[in-house]
């Protein structure tokens, strides 16, 4: 359970003649545990808080006030099971897969539960094995929604049947005790802090609760931080019933979509300071938010994505690194901030990047993740700021396999895709071009795992090709003086490069 300590509360102060004018906007409490920080939105106009901690110190853990109000750890369990008694299998069921969650834990957030009932049934009745798993859970305050009936129901844990006027999302909760002169309960949901190390993010973003589908620009500068932190969902949140099929999962976007509520830098300051708030999110954002992932910022990228990161060299704002290596690696991309993102941090799953001459492919290849190029024209693209108009196309890139099958098969829904193939490749042909590995461990695993590839779909593998060769040997006469493959697709894409500008 959350121990008493000291808290943090980020307030504005504001003299009584002015109130009417100016209003308090997003205020938060701010702690750490385990190493964590955390963070929780609240309303100045629900109870009064008080600012309790030494400046510059972020408290260790949320602090309980006492009978004058205070705060608890709370968890919003949903039930969506057709049943007519709620036992305590269930709910050890249900408390034992939110184990899993990096935001979540029983430690911090089971002062109080609080379960909600998504189905038709009314007066679900309690099992009375129930109090005891409330019991063994450290439970003091138990609330159920109005579908439940709990006459009859005997518990150590305080029981109180509430009426709620809408659904809340699954997870951590804040919940702030009544106020002797205020009165009144009420609920935030609680995110994660994590610090952007690697410099991958142009900005934090969170959802704006007063309108759908619009986002708030807000990351958090803590105390004795060098780089903003941004604000992480729990995974819970989007798991509700009827949850998509990227529920649970979290991403941030190339800074060069559009995105309904945030500015679009495209890796320019000028651009920046001359476009406003947009009002439009594209295509693929709003796809993998329908799914059920949720958006937690915008990423870096050199400017208009036109070319390939030169960390230390950038104008504008700085390149993201690689976390690969010793950490000052390129991420070899004009999607840089998101393959830093997805290379460096486990709290992003995927990140949305484009892919003109490589900026998917190359940072999935430098930091030793999952990209994805489709192939150009499929993907609408209004609200992307736009490179090379014939060879752009938005991609993403993922930290698994899993999580990129799944992403995969969202973008994959409805689009006139070819279908896979009658008779697939019988052969292997290995890349000949591939500088000599100077680590015989990397070594080791390269080949281990191409022999692993041609085992398991059956493909022969004593064959490889070098394709500088090959196309100096087909595009080499007297009249054509010879260019590398890399030479010439530098050429052309300069080309195009200028004629787009």
């Amino acid at each position: 359970m959350l121990k008493d300590t000291l808290l943090v509360v980020a307030a504005s102060l504001i003299q009584p003649a002015l109130a009417g004018f100016i209003q308090p906007g997003l205020q938060a409490l701010i702690w750490k545990f385990n190493g964590t920080d955390f963070w929780a939105p609240v309303s100045l106009d629900s109870a009064v808080y008080h600012l309790q901690s030494r400046a510059g110190v972020v408290t260790n853990s949320l602090s309980k006030r006492g009978s004058s109000g205070g705060y608890l750890g709370c968890t919003v369990l949903t039930i969506s099971d057709p049943i007519g008694t709620l036992s305590s299998t269930t709910v050890d069921r249900l408390l034992a897969e939110y184990s899993i969650d990096d935001v979540w834990s029983a430690e911090q957030f089971l002062d109080c539960l609080f379960i909600q009932y998504n189905g038709t049934k009314n007066g679900i009745v309690l099992s009375p094995s129930v109090a005891e798993s409330l019991n063994s859970h450290g439970v003091e305050h138990l609330f159920l929604d109005s579908a439940f009936n709990a006459t009859g129901f005997a518990s150590v844990t305080a029981v109180s049947i509430v009426e709620s006027r809408c659904e809340l999302s699954n997870g951590p909760y804040v919940l702030t005790l009544p106020d002797c002169e205020q009165g009144g309960l009420s609920v935030t949901p609680v995110y994660a802090l994590h610090p952007d190390n690697y410099e991958a993010f142009m900005c934090g973003s969170y959802v704006d609760p007063t309108e759908p589908g619009r986002h708030q620009q807000l990351h958090v500068s803590l105390p004795g931080t060098r780089v903003p932190n941004i604000i992480v969902p729990s995974r819970l949140s989007s798991t509700n019933a009827g949850a998509g099929p990227l529920a649970g999962l979290r991403f941030s976007v190339k800074d060069i979509f559009h995105i309904k509520g945030l500015k679009t830098s495209g890796g320019s300051r000028a651009y920046y300071e001359t476009h406003g708030y947009q009002n439009f999110t594209t295509e693929t954002v709003q796809l993998c938010e329908k799914a059920g992932a949720s958006l937690i910022g915008k990423l870096r990228t050199i400017t208009f994505a036109l070319g390939t990161p030169r960390n230390g060299m950038s104008v504008d704002f700085h390149d993201p690194w690689n976390a690969r290596g010793d950490g000052y690696m390129s991420t070899g991309g004009s999607s840089s901030g998101s393959g830093a993102a997805v290379t460096a941090y486990e709290w992003v799953d995927f990140a949305l990047g484009s892919d003109t001459g490589g900026s998917v492919r190359f940072p999935a290849r430098f930091g030793g993740v999952y990209g994805y190029k489709p192939t150009h024209g499929i993907y609408n693209l209004t609200g992307i700021l736009v490179a090379i108009a014939e060879q752009d196309t938005p991609g993403f890139l993922a930290r698994s396999p899993e999580i990129f099958t799944r992403v995969g098969r969202v973008w994959a829904d409805g689009k006139p895709l070819a279908p896979s193939p009658e008779v697939l490749p019988r052969k292997m042909l290995r890349y000949d071009e591939q500088a000599a590995f100077t680590q015989p461990a990397a070594a080791e695993m390269i080949q281990n795992f191409f022999v692993e590839t041609a085992r398991v779909l059956d493909l022969s593998d004593n064959q490889s090709v070098n394709i500088t060769k090959r196309f100096l040997d087909s595009n080499v006469s007297e009249t054509a003086s010879p260019q590398t493959p890399a030479v010439w697709m530098n050429n052309v894409y300069s080309d195009l490069n200028n004629v787009q500008g």
